[in-house]
């Protein structure tokens, strides 16, 4: 399917859109509105990740944001009064309730991944604003030509708990795009060891413990000499004033305390700006038991943030 088929598919709301239909090899169907079924889609991501990455289902994503339409603290769709005995309406509001729960994207994300945002709110994040009054209709276009949209988002993003998470989105990003590529063959004492992100394995008994070197590359997920990289530069030096930035590996590999393994320097940032790469070799000590490894992004005004796929666990083969 291509994108402006699934955007099709997305917005084809009963009664204002007709379905997108697809000729496929299984014959023609038909697609509406996922709004029907989930409103809010992050479950379906969650689960999506999982399928995706199978190797370690218990690893948090690295960036989860949910963005919403808004949602109203009235009651939008208000009571019958003078039909509440007739047995029809009863069952009509039974049905309305049921669909406005199915609709309610706000209690689908407390539901569904409220229990993990609160585990890991650094992750996890939702903005959408919330309003007192009722929110206009899907076929509203008045509202579009009015201003009162534009008046809510306005609002919403003038608020000091918006900006705040926009930012902590902003650089949890940043940190994110920086990756650990472990090398497979890390030293142990002259000998060759792997280690990787699959179930870990106790040392065999007798296991001596050896000062073990864990060896990889720092790298951005953008392409090299691409100009995403350029622009990725430029993003950092707005958010690290000073140009520098650590590449800390964090307890408990380091005995409660974080070890610089790599530097972002002023040098590096040029060449991601010429050049269009970047990448950082890097080493650093091992304990003799499974455990897991956490490298953090940090530089003076940049509050500590995990890079890309850590912590992730350590096994030896």
């Amino acid at each position: 399917m291509r994108v402006w088929e699934a955007a099709r598919s997305t917005t084809a709301a009963p009664t204002y859109f007709v379905p997108f239909s697809n000729q496929t090899r299984l014959g023609t169907r038909s697609y509406y509105d996922g709004g029907l079924y989930r409103n809010n889609p992050s479950k379906i991501a969650l689960e999506e990740s999982y399928r995706i990455w199978p190797e370690n289902p218990e690893r948090h994503p690295d960036v989860f944001l949910s963005i919403g339409c808004g949602f109203s603290t009235t009651n939008e769709y208000g009571v019958f009064p003078f039909f509440d005995s007739n047995a029809l309406i009863q069952a009509f509001k039974v049905v309305r309730r049921r669909f406005e729960q199915i609709l309610n994207s706000e209690r689908s994300w407390t539901e569904g991944i409220g229990v993990l945002s609160r585990m890991e709110p650094r992750r996890y994040f939702r903005l959408s604003p919330q309003v007192t009054a009722r929110l206009p209709d899907l076929d509203d276009r008045e509202a579009l030509a009015n201003g009162s949209l534009e008046k809510i988002v306005d609002e919403f993003l003038c608020k000091s708990t918006t900006i705040a998470t926009i930012e902590q989105v902003a650089r949890r990003l940043i940190a994110t795009s920086f990756y650990l590529e472990p090398s497979t063959q890390p030293s142990a004492g002259g000998e060759k060891t792997t280690f990787h992100g699959t179930n870990p394995k106790p040392p065999h008994a007798g296991f001596v413990k050896l000062k073990i070197l864990g060896l990889g590359t720092i790298r951005c997920r953008f392409i090299d000499k691409s100009s995403d990289i350029k622009a990725f530069a430029d993003v950092i030096k707005k958010f690290c004033s000073s140009q520098y930035a650590d590449f800390d590996l964090q307890q408990p590999l380091t005995s409660g305390r974080s070890m610089t393994i790599g530097r972002l320097t002023p040098q590096l940032l040029r060449a991601m700006e010429t050049q269009r790469n970047f990448w950082i070799d890097v080493e650093f000590p091992l304990p003799s038991q499974a455990t897991h490894v956490d490298v953090s992004f940090s530089a003076p005004g940049f509050e500590a943030e995990s890079i890309g796929g850590c912590p992730f666990p350590v096994s030896w083969k």
